[in-house]
């Protein structure tokens, strides 16, 4: 079969999207036998990993999805004669000769549209119903997301199936922490808190940050580190000020997973209070350094936490700074969270996520 995956988001701002397309590629290069996978980005991606055999190139006019909605991605299935295409959370909308697959990341433009702009909820908006309708298979990535799609899409109902993601195996607990690296290249001192993930509005980050400038005892025992971009698609100035405002809070970006790895194994407390997530994949990863997580009791956060988490509602700020408060001063519970994350993170692998999706891919054979 020549399967067509939508590779864009590996030209995007790092989001999970990315890490998806990325791993479940790199793990279906291990499995598959006679099929070829054909990428698609405008750019030649395909470099990413060395001479490939499997691995194809197919060139998209653009990586603006829109366009591909509309012509892109019919237009590369003449060109390069695809018996499935695989998008993510948008597929064409008109018929084509290609088995048509969508992951569903999520569908939270719909749940929690008070944290998209106008412009970019309508033009999503738009196209989703489409999308779907002209679907022959979509992944959701949660049982969250799966039930968030039959509740505004219930035409989707025999469409669905529940394909989960995993930590990276680039992430594990390591046995020399490497301190002297967070000293020498990151100006990290002290002890911190940690938050992984894009710097939007939905992923809560105004109440971690309120908190650490309003607790003039925490700034002195621990550093703030934000490891992350700013999304331009979704404006957050007044966050970007108060980051801005005080030396303490690390914000870092261009982070590889090695130092990343360092980054989670020697956090005191991983925060990912996220107001809506569709998977919630900085929560695995963290697990499976042993980084004790504080994460959310709604959305897919609660799903994939598992009870290997302390969970707290991301609309209570006095629930939030509570649950800081007592994680950072009970060394013991902060061990139970880590070893039960290491083990609770083990259920999940990249492995099963291509296996079930090329099975997926065969089904149209």
């Amino acid at each position: 079969m020549r399967i067509g995956i939508d590779a864009h988001f590996l030209s995007k701002i790092s989001q999970g999207t990315g890490t998806y397309s990325y791993q479940l590629i790199t793990s279906l290069i291990k499995q598959v036998t006679e099929d070829k996978l054909v990428l698609l980005n405008k750019d030649n991606i395909v470099e990413k990993w060395n001479n490939v055999s499997c691995l194809e190139w197919g060139k998209l006019t653009s990586n603006y999805t829109p366009y591909n909605v509309l012509w892109g991605y019919n237009n590369i299935v003449r060109k390069k004669h695809l018996d499935i295409i695989h998008s993510n959370y948008l597929g064409p909308i008109f018929p084509s000769k290609a088995a048509n697959i969508i992951t569903v990341h999520d569908i939270l433009f719909k749940s929690h549209s008070q944290f998209f702009p106008k412009k970019l909820r309508w033009g999503v908006d738009i196209l989703t119903a489409s999308s779907f309708r002209m679907a022959d298979t979509i992944i959701a990535v949660s049982e969250f997301t799966k039930s968030q799609l039959l509740h505004y899409y219930p035409f989707v109902k025999d469409k669905v199936q529940v394909v989960y993601e995993a930590a990276s195996k680039d992430f594990y607990p390591l046995k020399d922490m490497r301190v002297d690296i967070l000293n020498s290249e990151l100006g990290i001192q002290k002890p911190y808190i940690l938050f992984v993930g894009r710097l939007a509005p939905m992923k809560n980050i105004d109440s971690l940050v309120t908190y650490y400038l309003k607790n003039d005892k925490i700034q002195k025992e621990y550093d703030l580190v934000l490891v992350g971009k700013f999304d331009d698609s979704f404006p957050n100035q007044q966050l970007k000020r108060k980051i801005y405002s005080i030396s303490k809070i690390k914000l870092l970006s261009g982070i590889d997973n090695q130092m990343l790895n360092i980054l989670y194994n020697n956090a005191t407390l991983f925060y990912f209070v996220s107001n809506g997530e569709g998977f919630g994949l900085p929560i695995l990863e963290a697990m499976s350094t042993g980084c004790p997580v504080l994460t959310s009791n709604t959305t897919a956060c609660d799903e994939i936490a598992g009870n290997a988490a302390f969970k707290v509602s991301p609309n209570s700020y006095n629930e939030i700074s509570d649950a800081i408060d007592m994680l950072l001063g009970n060394t013991s519970l902060r061990e139970q969270l880590s070893q039960e994350g290491i083990k609770h993170a083990q259920n999940y692998s990249w492995y099963n996520c291509a296996q079930q999706t090329l099975d997926i891919y065969h089904s149209y054979l």
